[in-house]
């Protein structure tokens, strides 16, 4: 190829449509390459890192491309099976109509390998519909459909293939329809123990299929494992468990639906006309799922801000969209909330003197360590030794518990890993105990301010706190449960609260420590006795959240002073 000068060939880069069917062929290819590459270095170990890799290219365009790939890598290697199945469920509950697809195209190639004979693809799609089913992307019918066409008319291939395939998904089975598994093994026990035959016609003669003495043995293998509640192949490893249950997406898909459209022609490239607009599109997707923008100048915008990640942090999370989503959550933390500028040890200088941090870069950086320490960890006790070992500086042990509530109200549901771990510090340190002690009070005061899930997450938060007894329940003193002083945000918080108090302890416990003559003062509040209005208010409120039970006192007090009103009333009416 001749030389071609700098400024010749970016003259002819001008000339060239961005937008046209050249470039958009180029760019679907190297698409196709991309999704490849991404998918087959896919495992275990690294799936956390690949799936923000796969949302940085649009994959809604190369939808058919990523089922293709994931496809070929699974026939390729069976065994990753899990391993591509909660790479789906993850796509799947982002973007619900390329797990579809995908689920068609599974469907549909089983389907085809099974009416060809080809075993080694129907044991690779087999498993693959298993784990798509653990994951909950398929529905557990499916599963049943497949295990009866295969034992239907049972030979050694489709044998060895049931039996593979009730492996993978028995456990689930087992959990949401233990009486359909049940038939499924009866027809398992039905063959090894011979009442099975499957005639085939051959002219006018006939002959029976005999199973082989191998097969059975791997039939009675197959019991041993149900009897074992298949503990060697659980649902969903841990590690690959990446979906909350209240985000999948179940397709109920049917192995007799006839008319599949399984969309092929997404594999092969087609002009768009509206390629910038689709693309400016997918990027306003992509910024939803990821939470972040990838432009060069935000990122080093970013770096100017002085973004620090922490050191012992384990990587199994990705950069990007850590730091951006903890710019996020550190933004929200930081509204409403004014700084310590009165802080030792942010900063000294060449004087001795303190330095007041009026810019707050150093309480900015410190909220986006102490979030990416709480990202990055497997488990609350891990968590806990990092932050510990962050040496946050003294007066400012207040910003970790913020950072703790604000985290965990930011779930889609309440998560105990963020209970736990505050309970881990109110355990280490009274500081911290006070700290949450004054967020409770805090967050109680501003309670209107939130959503109803966030709002459901604060308070089972605290009732954590509270029932492990981490947080003293002299905190009930802020609350004064009336008509006047409550809002309706606020009675939710107190329903939220004492609903999982009882829920953790039991009632009988919970009505035991309410009963405490010690906690008279603190609990004044909640069953207040200064007016009769405000005591039904009370009675009303607990008896309507279902634990009436709790104002027995209350209404025993109730009806003595009725009765003296009333006794009061009749005496004057005698005088």
């Amino acid at each position: 190829m001749p030389y071609v000068p700098p400024h010749k060939r970016k003259r002819e880069d001008d000339s060239i449509d961005k937008f046209g069917e050249q470039q958009q062929r180029s760019s679907f290819e190297l698409l196709r390459r991309y999704l490849n590459g991404v998918v087959n270095k896919a495992n275990g170990g690294n799936i956390v890192t690949v799936l923000p890799e796969l949302f940085k290219e649009n994959i809604v365009r190369g939808r058919g491309l990523l089922c293709r790939a994931l496809l070929s890598a699974q026939e390729a290697s069976p065994s990753y099976a899990p391993v591509y199945a909660s790479l789906v469920s993850v796509i799947n509950a982002k973007l619900p109509e390329i797990g579809e697809l995908l689920v068609k195209r599974v469907i549909t190639g089983f389907r085809d390998s099974f009416r060809q004979s080809n075993k080694l693809r129907s044991v690779a799609l087999a498993r693959f519909l298993a784990h798509l089913v653990n994951q909950r992307v398929c529905h557990e019918l499916i599963a049943l459909q497949v295990a009866a066409l295969l034992l239907e008319r049972p030979t050694d291939d489709s044998i060895e293939v049931a039996i593979g395939f009730c492996k993978e998904c028995g456990a689930l089975l087992t959990e949401v329809c233990p009486s359909s598994l049940n038939a499924v093994f009866d027809r398992f026990r039905s063959i090894l123990n011979g009442d099975v035959e499957r005639e085939v016609a051959n002219g006018t003669s006939e002959r029976r299929q005999v199973i082989s003495e191998r097969v059975l043995l791997l039939v009675e293998a197959l019991f041993r494992v149900r009897k074992g509640k298949f503990l060697e192949h659980p649902t969903i490893p841990q590690s690959l468990d990446l979906v909350e249950e209240a985000d999948q997406i179940t397709h109920e898909l049917s192995l007799d639906d006839e008319e599949i459209d399984i969309e092929s022609n997404l594999d092969s490239f087609e002009f768009d006309p509206a390629f910038e607009e689709h693309e400016t599109i997918w990027m306003k997707i992509r910024s939803e799922i990821l939470g972040d923008d990838t432009n060069e100048e935000d990122s080093k915008e970013s770096a100017a801000e002085g973004a620090t990640v922490v050191g012992d942090v384990d990587g199994d999370l990705e950069d990007a969209q850590v730091v951006d989503s903890a710019d996020a959550v550190v933004s929200s933390a930081n509204e409403g909330i004014a700084p310590p500028i009165d802080v030792v040890g942010f900063g000294q200088g060449s004087s001795g003197s303190d330095i007041v941090d009026l810019s707050e870069t150093d309480l900015v950086n410190l909220r986006r360590t102490i979030y990416l320490t709480i990202m990055s960890s497997v488990d609350y006790e891990e968590c806990a030794h990092k932050l510990m070992k962050l040496s946050i500086p003294r007066g400012a042990e207040g910003e970790l518990c913020n950072m703790l509530v604000e985290c965990c109200s930011q779930e889609r549901t309440f998560m105990r890993y963020y209970g736990l771990l505050a309970q881990r510090f109110c355990m280490i340190s009274q500081t911290y105990q006070a700290l949450f002690e004054k967020s409770f009070e805090e967050n109680y005061s501003t309670i209107h301010r939130l959503d109803t899930n966030k709002l459901r997450n604060v308070g089972k938060f605290f009732a954590h706190l509270l029932h492990s007894d981490a947080l003293p329940w002299t905190v009930f003193e802020s609350i004064k449960l009336t008509e006047e002083t409550t809002t309706s945000s606020g009675r939710i918080f107190i329903k939220v609260v004492f609903q999982e108090l009882s829920e953790y302890m039991g009632l009988r416990k919970l009505r035991d420590r309410m009963f405490d003559s010690f906690m008279d003062e603190p609990f004044s509040g909640l069953f207040p006795k200064d007016s009769l209005k405000n005591t039904r208010f009370s009675i009303n409120f607990f008896t309507s959240i279902g634990l009436g039970a709790l104002t027995d006192l209350m209404r025993e007090y109730l009806a003595e002073e009725q009765a003296a009103l009333l006794k009061q009333a009749q005496e004057q009416a005698n005088e």
